[in-house]
């Protein structure tokens, strides 16, 4: 069984920007966040990555029952609310389903949350503004740093407290 070549293309796109993002230094930066977006055609992938406690409210392991439960809480608002922080407008009829939310440990205690998504459309999003709800969400995040790529587009945006958006 092979993949619809046109998520293959905007998985691409997204790893290229990904690989982009690793392979500059750490810029360890409370109350911001950076969002990766390909899109081509109906489909594409996004991933969002911002510190611990930006998300749940610490950077370490939690060390308490009730630290554990801020971050699983904070996790599964990643898992199963992905919608709600990529907003296409309803007519494309997108969903946008989460491949993985997890920590990334660092040795400096600084951990980082990085969440992966799917974007399935019914209508292509090109020339339809996206908007977000990271910061409603998580009210430690002040600014998402979008950056787009799409079969129509290539776009950087600074989306601050949620207003704004980016056009594919």
């Amino acid at each position: 069984m092979s993949a619809h070549p046109q998520l293959v293309r905007a998985g691409l796109i997204v790893l290229l920007l990904s690989m982009r993002a690793e392979a500059l230094p750490a810029q360890h930066v409370h109350g911001a966040a950076t969002l990766d977006i390909g899109i081509e055609g109906k489909a594409g992938q996004a991933t969002l990555r911002a510190s611990g406690e930006d998300v749940y409210g610490f950077e370490r392991a939690p060390r308490t029952p009730a630290e554990r439960a801020r971050q699983e809480a904070a996790l599964k608002v990643l898992r199963e609310q992905g919608a709600t922080l990529l907003r296409f407008q309803p007519a494309l009829g997108c969903s946008v389903t989460a491949d993985a939310a997890r920590v990334l440990s660092s040795k400096g205690g600084h951990d980082e949350v990085e969440a992966r998504y799917r974007i399935a459309c019914r209508q292509a999003p090109a020339g339809k503004p996206l908007a977000f709800g990271v910061s409603q969400a998580f009210r430690g995040i002040e600014t998402v740093t979008v950056q787009l790529v799409s079969d129509t587009a290539q776009t950087s945006r600074k989306i601050v407290r949620d207003r704004g958006t980016v056009t594919p």
